[in-house]
């Protein structure tokens, strides 16, 4: 229980730090008021632009160490705590002020009865009655998707164990702590991608570890909830938003995602945050709007390369705007030249890292394009559906029911959008969702001709959202027997959704509440767990690992991707005879092999090519030269198997050193 309340603790530190520094940023550089939990979503997310950007520029500097970054915390903590004082003090002296203001008024009228008549001038027009959530769906919503969010806090305080997380995101993150830089291993492909989230988990790894880094994401889910509500609240109110924002955090998709440190959370929620800020930077005369705009969109282009698919979208409401409204032409073109004056440059220096070390900003995507690879971009495994209008026709469907054909059912965005969306059709005319949807179609269609993969469309789940929540405010139209029949069955329907992320928090509540130790839930849960600590107990230091596994984080050792290996070198076909395989590697700088196999019908399919050499050089009386070191088989819940084998490289002489492909 201790652990989980440390990493906990350190997630609030990280976020009363990005509040403080954001909110700085908010009053000094944008120069935008901050008042309500509206500001304080703003703020935070500034500040973890900021907190990711002063990441960068250490690791660049080559000065990523943990106690530089552990001080730079306890500042903004402090920071924020004045701001916090500086809040209530301001608060207060309002509250005075309009309190004295009052009573002078009071005083100076007379009869006393004008003064209960009179009306208040800060009184407003009562709203709409359609913006009045009916209580028990606000209610009901509201709960599901709390429990929803404190089922995947339960899931996010177990270590993580995804695939994606300990071979890419966390493990990068752990090796520029360790190298005290933004490095680029020889033979990973991933260490040139836009970094911004990594940034951030190896923010979290030098004050915690892993564990607290998967709690940012967790924490990015709540905070792409309040956007989407932010994002709702100008159209439909502040009730109907907040319904919204419960939608959005119902997801299964969503509550998965917040389990996993990945980043495909953080790009919807930066994506989100620029559309809402450029949206109320169109609705009104505000050009600090535009240089918000232009700050989440920063985040969003140095978080994932997708994002170059979401914010070009953004420009048609704006043409709208400006070929609607000529009288605000030169406010718009102004405020659109900041935007992009503000995000070009903090953006720039992924895209230019990539650049240098690939002669393609974009690598490894449409590589063939730039260096004439052999991989394609648009391969058509990556296109389950095809690139035929009737795909298009069908996608809603196809996705919403066969979710494993696109990322894994995992990934799934649940049945209430295909219960709900289609419903648009017999609602009135919102003014501005047209604009929203504008965006949404946009980015759909750069989907469906890219890559179709369930996970890539979580940036256009808000406004999937907002038009949730008009849908649900229209039905007050219809006759009272259908509306009952809908409700009942959109109940439903969330209601399975939040006992998707109640069902995936069951195996972690033992772990999560102190119950089970760190170590031994790894041991039950994660397949290379165990011959990680068995590998860190007998390598020694400086080994260098070709490994067949790609899960990486827990080993001490760097560990390089065999397959990546082989693809950039062809080392398998440079092999003058199989008992020159180990003499081969050691020369390329490898001192050891990692070998992974998988056994059963549902086992995870590693490629064969390593195992292969190493038993053709056993066979060919090298067997002395690959020394087996440990051995560690792992069995899964579905019956199948993991066998590891670590060996050692023994060349005895260097004589005939062959040299490493570069």
């Amino acid at each position: 229980m201790l652990a989980s309340l440390l990493s906990l603790a350190t997630l609030a530190a990280m976020l009363t730090a990005a509040f403080g520094v954001g909110r700085a940023v908010m009053r000094l550089a944008v120069r935008l008021p901050v008042a309500g939990w509206q500001g304080a979503v703003w703020c935070m997310a500034c500040g973890l632009l900021a907190a990711g950007l002063i990441c960068t520029l250490l690791g660049l500097a080559g000065i990523l160490y943990a106690l530089p970054l552990r001080m730079l915390t306890l500042a903004g903590v402090l920071w924020a705590l004045a701001e916090l004082a500086q809040m209530r003090l301001s608060h207060a002296d309002r509250r005075l002020l309009c309190m004295s203001r009052t009573a002078e008024t009071l005083a100076g009228i007379f009869p006393p009865l004008q003064a209960v008549q009179a009306e208040p001038p800060c009184c407003e027009q009562p709203p709409p009655a359609w913006t009045r959530v009916p209580p028990w769906i606000d209610r009901t919503v509201c709960l599901l998707a709390t429990t929803a969010g404190l089922a995947a806090l339960t899931s996010a305080l177990a270590p993580p164990t995804a695939g994606d997380a300990l071979c890419y995101h966390l493990d990068l993150a752990k090796r520029f702590l360790q190298a005290h830089a933004l490095l680029v291993p020889p033979y990973n492909e991933n260490a040139t991608y836009p970094l911004l989230t990594e940034l951030l988990y190896a923010w979290a790894m030098a004050l915690e570890g892993p564990v607290s880094a998967q709690l940012v994401h967790w924490a990015m889910g709540g905070l792409l909830a309040a956007a989407a509500a932010m994002l709702a609240t100008p159209l439909l109110g502040a009730a109907w938003g907040r319904v919204a924002g419960c939608l959005v955090l119902l997801v299964p998709g969503v509550t998965n995602q917040m389990t996993a440190p990945l980043n495909d959370l953080s790009l919807a929620l930066w994506c989100t945050l620029a559309l809402a800020a450029w949206q109320r930077a169109l609705a009104a005369n505000e050009p600090p709007w535009f240089g918000l705009a232009g700050l989440m969109a920063a985040a969003a282009a140095s978080t994932k390369y997708l994002a170059l698919m979401f914010l070009p979208a953004l420009a048609l409401p704006w043409l709208y705007c400006a070929l609607r409204q000529p009288e605000r032409r030169l406010y718009l073109f102004k405020g659109a030249a900041a935007a992009l004056l503000i995000a070009a440059p903090i953006s720039a220096v992924w895209y230019a890292r990539a650049f240098r070390h690939h002669r393609n900003p974009v690598y490894p995507f449409f590589d063939e394009i730039v260096s004439g690879a052999a991989r394609q971009t648009l391969p058509v495994h990556k296109a389950p559906l095809g690139r035929t209008l009737s795909a298009f026709v069908a996608a809603p469907w196809l996705v919403t029911m066969q979710p494993e054909r696109f990322g894994g059912r995992g990934h799934q965005l649940g049945p209430l959008w295909l219960a709900l969306l289609p419903g648009l059709a017999c609602c009135r005319r919102l003014r501005g969702l047209a604009a929203l949807l504008t965006v949404g179609l946009a980015y759909l269609l750069a989907w469906f001709a890219l890559r179709q993969n369930l996970r890539f469309l979580l940036p256009i789940l808000p406004i999937g959202a907002v038009a949730a929540a008009w849908v649900l405010a229209e039905l007050r139209r219809w006759p009272p027997w259908p509306r009952l029949v809908s409700l009942l069955v959109l109940a439903a329907i969330t209601l399975g959704q939040a006992a998707i992320a109640c069902k995936r928090a069951l195996p972690h509540l033992a772990v999560a509440l102190g119950l089970e130790s760190r170590e031994h839930y790894l041991l039950r849960c994660e397949p290379s767990f165990g011959m990680a600590l068995r590998a860190n107990a007998l390598l020694p230091h400086g080994a260098r690992v070709l490994s067949q596994e790609l899960r990486m984080l827990y080993f001490d050792a760097e560990l390089v991707r065999e397959s990546v290996f082989r693809r950039i070198t062809a080392y398998h076909q440079q092999l003058a005879t199989p008992a020159a395989l180990a003499r081969h590697l050691h020369a390329a700088g490898y001192t050891h092999l990692l070998l992974a196999q998988g056994d059963g019908p549902d086992a995870v399919h590693y490629n064969p090519t390593l195992s292969r050499l190493v038993a053709e050089a056993c066979q060919a009386g090298a067997a002395h030269s690959l020394a087996c070191l440990a051995e560690e088989v792992f069995a899964e819940d579905n019956g199948s198997r993991r066998h590891y084998r670590l060996l050692e490289l023994r060349v005895p002489a260097p004589g005939s050193e062959i040299p490493a492909p570069r």
